[in-house]
Protein backbone atom coordinates (compact mmCIF):
# COMPACT_ATOMS: atom_id res chain seq x y z
CA UNK A 1 0.00 0.00 0.00
CA UNK A 2 1.28 3.46 -0.93
CA UNK A 3 0.07 6.08 1.54
CA UNK A 4 -0.64 9.73 0.85
CA UNK A 5 -0.84 12.34 3.63
CA UNK A 6 -2.57 15.63 2.85
CA UNK A 7 -1.74 17.90 5.76
CA UNK A 8 -1.63 21.42 7.15
CA UNK A 9 -0.49 22.97 10.42
CA UNK A 10 -1.37 26.17 12.22
CA UNK A 11 1.16 28.02 14.36
CA UNK A 12 1.29 30.99 16.69
CA UNK A 13 3.15 33.20 14.19
CA UNK A 14 5.62 33.38 11.34
CA UNK A 15 8.94 31.53 11.12
CA UNK A 16 10.98 34.69 11.65
CA UNK A 17 10.20 37.67 13.86
CA UNK A 18 8.30 40.55 12.26
CA UNK A 19 10.29 43.78 12.41
CA UNK A 20 9.53 47.43 11.84
CA UNK A 21 11.60 49.69 9.56
CA UNK A 22 14.15 50.18 12.37
CA UNK A 23 14.56 46.39 12.78
CA UNK A 24 12.80 46.38 16.15
CA UNK A 25 10.88 43.17 16.72
CA UNK A 26 7.16 43.93 16.70
CA UNK A 27 6.02 40.30 16.62
CA UNK A 28 8.12 37.37 17.83
CA UNK A 29 8.82 34.30 15.71
CA UNK A 30 6.55 31.28 16.07
CA UNK A 31 7.50 28.78 18.73
CA UNK A 32 4.64 26.27 18.70
CA UNK A 33 2.13 24.48 16.54
CA UNK A 34 -1.33 24.88 17.97
CA UNK A 35 -3.12 22.50 15.60
CA UNK A 36 -2.58 20.13 12.73
CA UNK A 37 -4.93 18.23 10.45
CA UNK A 38 -4.26 15.46 7.96
CA UNK A 39 -6.00 12.96 5.74
CA UNK A 40 -4.22 9.66 5.14
CA UNK A 41 -5.26 7.84 1.98
CA UNK A 42 -4.31 4.64 0.18
CA UNK A 43 -3.09 5.93 -3.20
CA UNK A 44 -3.80 2.64 -4.98
CA UNK A 45 -7.44 2.25 -3.93
CA UNK A 46 -8.31 5.85 -3.00
CA UNK A 47 -9.62 4.63 0.35
CA UNK A 48 -9.38 7.07 3.25
CA UNK A 49 -7.29 5.43 5.97
CA UNK A 50 -7.71 8.11 8.60
CA UNK A 51 -8.62 11.76 9.11
CA UNK A 52 -6.55 13.37 11.87
CA UNK A 53 -7.40 16.39 14.00
CA UNK A 54 -4.48 17.17 16.32
CA UNK A 55 -4.06 19.71 19.08
CA UNK A 56 -2.25 19.93 22.42
CA UNK A 57 -4.38 22.61 24.06
CA UNK A 58 -6.38 22.13 27.25
CA UNK A 59 -9.89 20.85 26.63
CA UNK A 60 -9.02 18.97 23.43
CA UNK A 61 -10.01 15.35 24.03
CA UNK A 62 -7.34 13.10 22.56
CA UNK A 63 -8.49 9.63 21.59
CA UNK A 64 -11.98 10.89 20.87
CA UNK A 65 -13.60 10.61 17.45
CA UNK A 66 -15.97 13.13 15.96
CA UNK A 67 -17.74 13.51 12.63
CA UNK A 68 -19.17 16.08 10.29
CA UNK A 69 -22.10 15.58 7.98
CA UNK A 70 -21.69 17.45 4.67
CA UNK A 71 -24.22 20.27 4.42
CA UNK A 72 -25.17 20.30 8.11
CA UNK A 73 -22.89 23.05 9.37
CA UNK A 74 -19.40 23.25 10.85
CA UNK A 75 -20.10 21.85 14.34
CA UNK A 76 -18.58 18.41 14.95
CA UNK A 77 -20.64 15.66 16.57
CA UNK A 78 -18.74 13.59 19.14
CA UNK A 79 -18.87 9.81 18.75
CA UNK A 80 -19.13 7.72 21.90
CA UNK A 81 -16.87 4.65 22.12
CA UNK A 82 -18.31 1.91 19.89
CA UNK A 83 -20.82 4.27 18.26
CA UNK A 84 -21.19 3.99 14.49
CA UNK A 85 -21.39 7.29 12.59
CA UNK A 86 -24.32 7.90 10.23
CA UNK A 87 -24.04 7.17 6.51
CA UNK A 88 -22.03 9.86 4.69
CA UNK A 89 -20.32 11.18 7.82
CA UNK A 90 -16.66 12.23 7.66
CA UNK A 91 -15.00 10.88 10.82
CA UNK A 92 -11.94 12.53 12.39
CA UNK A 93 -9.70 11.06 15.08
CA UNK A 94 -8.37 13.43 17.72
CA UNK A 95 -4.76 12.97 18.81
CA UNK A 96 -1.72 14.85 20.02
CA UNK A 97 0.40 16.77 17.52
CA UNK A 98 3.33 14.41 18.19
CA UNK A 99 1.18 11.36 17.38
CA UNK A 100 -0.10 13.05 14.21
CA UNK A 101 3.44 13.91 13.08
CA UNK A 102 4.51 10.31 13.62
CA UNK A 103 1.67 9.18 11.31
CA UNK A 104 2.49 11.82 8.68
CA UNK A 105 6.19 10.90 8.77
CA UNK A 106 5.34 7.32 7.74
CA UNK A 107 3.46 8.36 4.59
CA UNK A 108 5.03 7.59 1.21
CA UNK A 109 3.89 10.96 -0.17
CA UNK A 110 3.15 14.10 1.86
CA UNK A 111 1.26 17.01 0.30
CA UNK A 112 0.91 20.49 1.81
CA UNK A 113 0.17 23.98 0.46
CA UNK A 114 3.27 26.12 1.06
CA UNK A 115 4.73 23.07 2.79
CA UNK A 116 8.34 23.64 1.75
CA UNK A 117 8.51 27.31 2.69
CA UNK A 118 6.44 27.13 5.88
CA UNK A 119 4.76 23.98 7.23
CA UNK A 120 7.75 21.63 7.03
CA UNK A 121 10.13 24.26 8.43
CA UNK A 122 7.70 25.15 11.24
CA UNK A 123 7.34 21.50 12.23
CA UNK A 124 11.12 20.97 12.26
CA UNK A 125 11.63 24.18 14.26
CA UNK A 126 9.35 22.96 17.06
CA UNK A 127 9.91 19.20 16.63
CA UNK A 128 13.50 18.80 15.36
CA UNK A 129 13.22 15.00 15.57
CA UNK A 130 10.60 14.97 12.77
CA UNK A 131 12.07 12.90 9.95
CA UNK A 132 9.95 11.56 7.09
CA UNK A 133 10.57 7.94 6.20
CA UNK A 134 13.47 7.35 3.79
CA UNK A 135 12.50 7.37 0.12
CA UNK A 136 9.26 9.25 0.69
CA UNK A 137 8.29 12.37 -1.26
CA UNK A 138 7.04 15.84 -0.36
CA UNK A 139 4.82 17.78 -2.75
CA UNK A 140 3.96 21.45 -2.35
CA UNK A 141 0.76 22.58 -4.06
CA UNK A 142 1.81 26.25 -3.92
CA UNK A 143 4.93 25.49 -5.98
CA UNK A 144 2.90 23.27 -8.30
CA UNK A 145 0.34 26.02 -8.87
CA UNK A 146 3.08 28.50 -9.77
CA UNK A 147 4.25 26.16 -12.53
CA UNK A 148 0.72 25.68 -13.82
CA UNK A 149 -0.21 29.40 -13.57
CA UNK A 150 3.12 31.30 -13.82
CA UNK A 151 1.43 34.70 -14.31
CA UNK A 152 -1.09 34.42 -11.47
CA UNK A 153 0.78 37.02 -9.39
CA UNK A 154 0.12 39.58 -12.18
CA UNK A 155 -3.24 38.49 -13.52
CA UNK A 156 -4.98 37.17 -10.41
CA UNK A 157 -6.71 33.81 -10.05
CA UNK A 158 -9.37 34.55 -12.68
CA UNK A 159 -7.02 35.68 -15.41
Amino acid sequence: MTTLALWDCETNGLLDPKRDKHQNIIEPAMDRLHSLCARLRDMETGTIIKNISACDQRGFSKGQRHYYLPGLGPAPVVLNPGEVPPEGAVVWERMSIVDALEEIAQADVRVAHNGQAFDDRAVRKVYPWFTPKPGSKDLDTLIMSRFIYPDIHRTGPNG
